[in-house]
């Protein structure tokens, strides 16, 4: 075919194809986009989207008609068009992208459009080309219309500089898919032609060669065409990015997407021979088809698809390829009134569901999209996940065998398997979202729950829409099976069937919910989970492990646990307010606990714990388990609700503090061996991470208490105690300022007793409480020995061998408050001011072949050893001590500095910390002490 001749056939069709564009906008509409080249030619103050006079204008060939004058005159009165030659032409060309004029346009579709400009532009005058066409944006919007403008400069865009040119763009560069789709698919709206016109089919290959040929042979004048490059291939990874980007929003929008990820699944499996459409759209119009109907872009595209899937011999998937190619053109036939019947999208659809044999009911169905209802979409849902999941096995395998050569990104993959696993994977206590996509309402307004008993008569429920009798029960399937009424409420709520407006009928004989609970359960979700319609999970979100990012928490639905008191009509009254442990029986008031979280992938799930102390356990577990307590990246608060009629608000309160402090105490600084102690009944629980993971260890009883708290340690690991226990004690306040790397000592004095805490280093606990002859020679001892223990400890080890290094002794007296409480006050302890009679006392312990201790004791640089002495040891040392006083009496020995062998001290841990040496000083003054009671005048006993 001669140039002149393509030429013509491909402007001939461009003119009809404009036509039919217009034909399908309202007047206004067609009166923006008519006017729009002369906006982009000229500069005028009272034209929309006028930025300065210098703003880059003139279109290439462009002489605007008299109508498009008489539009401009009624935008700007002031404006004379001008007939003159501009120096140069700074657009080249507008072309406008997409469906339009194309049997898939509809109403709902928006408008691409190229500027192709010179690349003679300066930058900030490019900038205020770029501001023109944003502020044309904004005034299509009046018209109803969404326009998306796009700055191409031809050079550039050759070279593969894609950036964001198409309001479809996954943002990666595709450029040789992208330049495909325009050639099949883009109108001129003014200015110069693609030069690709020009390239006869088979030529593909050649098109630089012969594009250079052309204009160098001047059969085109370099000015009236535009080059922007050619198309015979397309590296895999393109067509493997565009899948990937369309069945990634095929999750939430499958109808739209399933046609391209069905081209790219062709264009793969046809690589690296790959018949384009851009190529049989070119082939046709040189072979003389110039029927509008067969070479529609989208026509040619269904007719691609039709015959890979019948060669495939896959039917279902060609109903379903047909099916979104209807919705796609959103035009109802079933619908259609008679005036519109004699239009040509019309007539083009009915012909081609005619060639698919389409029966007047099934057309009607499909046309009824907009009042399907769960059962419908159900069904269709399990066709579309089927599609998706087959195309993601599909990219998967071509991903496999192409890997290098299309540089496949398998962060992509990830991405893309998490969004299809969040979204159809099937997994306990996950609500399935069933309507994605497919219709737009689901509502019900009225729904029916029943319960009822399973094969192995364990209760089950049962979802009916509308009211339902129980013989009706027996011949309709139901909608869902649920193993508790929370679950299936949370799945009608968050697959939008309910909400406060839904009439609820409840046929349940053995479950204690009412109506009312369920209508506060609704009200919940919804102050929560307003819009109910999950967003689209990001990038960014599916990239990092799935996090909280709301909850929440019901507790007691359906139980009152104070029930059958109130129904004798026995209240409880005890200063015991602790919902946890209440009144004097210790009551755990917090029994069931249901909860719904979603996720930061938009997965929502339902668990549910039912089995009192375990039930509220495993349930903080998991929730804190869903965040990250090694990366500080704590869960949400966790919204609370309980609707018990007597003290709800009360556990509520007290479940939603627990919450929080326990987020507080492993979110916060030493979190990884931090232990968190709380009652529920009469049971203490210890709440501490183990590999990252939150467990908890059970303490049956107080007696158990002390001694986990005076365990050794290998690292600094605080005690966070809850705020209701052991409430009459100090400890909790001394642990509130437990520092790492610091021996603390509090004190406190009543009548002629003391009591004396130490917490060493690693945050273990020694306690004592004894008489006391002289407290400063009381605390002098106790700081002599903790020094000459940090000393020790410095000298034979580096703070890089041993974590948490003790280095410095704190002193803190303990005084009780009017309230009951506990005030802390730091203290100074001068070790030199101490009583008359008091002297050190040093301990050397040597181990022997047999790992027994050998004692040496110096008493005022008198040496005493187990070697000479042997049983008496003890009695010889008393007896020196006691020598020494000239009051005789036998007040305590202290002892102010050991030195004993790690393997003597006793524990597991590799290095020694203070609270070994305090255990074994308080065995050794144990001994000496019993050795002076005996020894003592019998008045001083």
């Amino acid at each position: 075919m001669e140039i002149s001749a393509a030429k013509k056939r491909f402007m001939a069709l461009n003119r009809e194809r404009l036509v039919r564009a217009h034909a399908c906008l309202s007047h206004k509409q067609q009166s923006f986009l008519e006017v729009l080249p002369l906006l982009f030619h000229t500069n005028h103050p009272a034209f929309p989207g006028f930025i300065s006079k210098s703003t880059p204008k003139g279109i290439s060939d462009y002489t605007p008609a008299k109508k498009i004058l008489d539009i401009a005159k009624n935008l700007a009165r002031s404006f004379e068009y001008k007939k003159r030659a501009l120096s140069h032409y700074e657009i080249y060309s507008l072309f406008l992208m997409g469906s339009s004029g194309t049997v898939a346009y509809s109403k709902k579709s928006d408008f691409d459009i190229w500027v192709c400009h010179s690349k003679q532009i300066e930058a900030d005058k490019l900038d205020e080309l770029q501001q023109k066409a944003k502020a044309l944006e904004e005034w299509a919007i009046t018209f109803d219309l969404e326009v998306h403008f796009f700055l191409v400069e031809p050079e550039s865009f050759r070279q593969g500089h894609t950036e964001q040119l198409s309001s479809e763009s996954s943002g990666s560069a595709q450029y040789h898919l992208l330049l495909e789709e325009f050639y099949r698919t883009s109108l001129l709206l003014a200015g110069r032609y693609p030069i690709w016109w020009l390239i006869p089919p088979g030529k593909e290959h050649e098109y630089d060669k012969q594009a250079q040929h052309l204009i160098k042979q001047r059969f085109v004048a370099e000015n009236e065409c535009i080059d922007l490059g050619g198309i015979d291939f397309i590296p895999p990874e393109e067509f493997f990015g565009a899948a990937l980007w369309q069945l990634y929003k095929g999750v939430d929008s499958p109808y739209k997407s399933v046609l391209k990820i069905l081209l790219m699944e062709i264009y793969a499996s046809e690589y690296p021979n790959i018949d384009l459409l851009s190529a049989r759209f070119k082939s046709a119009i040189y072979s003389g088809i110039t029927q509008l109907d067969k070479i529609d872009p989208y026509v040619i595209l269904i007719k691609k698809i039709e015959e890979y899937l019948e060669q495939r011999q896959e039917k279902e998937r060609l109903q379903l390829a047909r099916r979104c190619f209807y919705f796609k053109a959103n035009e109802q036939l079933s619908k259609t009134s008679p005036s519109r019947q004699e239009g040509w999208r019309y007539q083009l659809l009915h012909n081609l569901v005619t060639t698919w044999g389409w029966t007047q009911q099934e057309i009607k169905v499909l046309d009824e999209r907009n009042s399907w209802k769960i059962v419908k979409v159900q069904k269709e849902r399990e066709i579309l996940v089927g599609e998706l999941t087959r195309s993601y096995q599909f990219l998967s395998e071509f991903a496999r065998k192409h890997a290098k050569e299309a540089n496949i990104s398998q962060q992509d993959m990830t991405i893309l398997g998490r969004k299809l696993y969040a979204a159809f994977e099937r997994k306990a206590g996950k609500v399935e979202i069933i309507n994605r996509g497919i219709a737009p309402n689901l509502w019900e307004s009225q729904l029916s729950f029943y319960q009822t008993s399973g094969q192995n008569q364990q209760s089950q429920w049962l979802l009916f829409t509308g009211q339902i009798t129980a013989t009706e029960i027996e011949i309709t399937p139901p909608i869902k099976r649920g193993r508790n009424l929370f679950e299936l409420i949370t799945w009608c709520f968050f697959n939008r069937l309910l909400d406060a407006r839904t009439d609820i009928t409840l046929n349940a004989p053995n479950s204690p919910l009412t109506i009312k609970e369920l209508q506060l359960i609704i009200n919940a979700l919804e102050d929560h989970f307003f819009s109910k319609t999950l967003t689209d999970a990001s990038f960014e979100a599916l990239m990092q492990p799935a996090k909280i990012k709301k909850s929440l928490l019901f507790i007691n639905l359906g139980i009152d646990p104070m029930e059958s008191r109130t129904r004798e009509g026995i209240h409880l009254t005890s200063d015991r307010t602790d919902s946890l442990s209440y009144g004097g029986l210790h009551e755990n008031l917090a029994i069931h606990f249901d909860q719904v979280t979603l996720t930061s992938w938009k997965e929502v799930q339902v668990i549910c714990h039912r089995t009192k102390e375990l039930g509220l356990l495993d349930s903080l577990c998991q929730y804190i388990n869903q965040g990250v307590p090694a990366k500080k990246e704590a869960p949400p608060s966790i919204e609370t609700y309980c609707f018990t009629p007597t003290r709800g608000i009360a556990i509520s309160k007290r479940i939603n503090d627990l919450f929080n402090d326990v987020v507080k105490c492993f979110y916060g600084p030493h979190a990884e061996a931090a232990r968190y102690l709380f009652i529920a009944s009469q049971t203490h629980y210890v709440l501490k991470l183990k590999n990252n993971t939150l467990q908890y260890e059970v303490l049956e009883d107080t007696k158990m208490l002390l001694p986990f708290l005076e365990q050794e340690s290998s690292q600094f690991s605080p005690v966070v105690f809850d705020r209701h226990v052991l409430t009459n004690s100090p400890l909790p306040i001394l642990y509130l300022i437990n520092e790492p790397g610091t021996v603390q000592l509090f004190f406190q004095e009543s009548d002629n007793e003391i009591s004396v805490f130490i917490l060493d280093e690693r945050g273990s606990l020694y306690q004592q409480r004894e008489s006391y002859f002289s407290l400063k020679s009381m605390l002098s001892q106790y700081k002599l020995f903790i020094d000459s223990v940090i000393d020790r400890q410095r000298f034979q080890y580096s703070e890089d061998e041993i974590k948490d290094l003790a280095t410095t002794l704190k002193c803190y007296q303990i005084n009780k408050t009017k309230e009951n409480g506990f005030q802390i006050i730091p203290r100074n302890i001068n070790h030199l001011n101490r009583a008359q009679g008091y002297f050190n006392m040093q301990v050397i312990v040597e181990a022997d072949e047999h790992n027994q201790a050998i004692f040496t004791f110096y008493c005022d640089g008198q040496e005493f050893s187990s070697l000479e002495f042997g049983q008496t040891l003890y009695d010889k040392v008393a007896a020196y001590v006691l020598e020494k006083r000239q009051s005789g009496l036998a007040y305590p020995i202290y002892i102010t500095d050991l030195d004993v062998p790690r393997s003597l001290l006793g524990g597991q841990a590799e290095y020694a910390q203070t609270i070994h040496f305090l255990n074994y000083k308080k065995q050794v003054e144990s001994k000496l002490n019993e050795a002076l009671e005996l020894l003592a005048v019998p008045s001083d006993r």
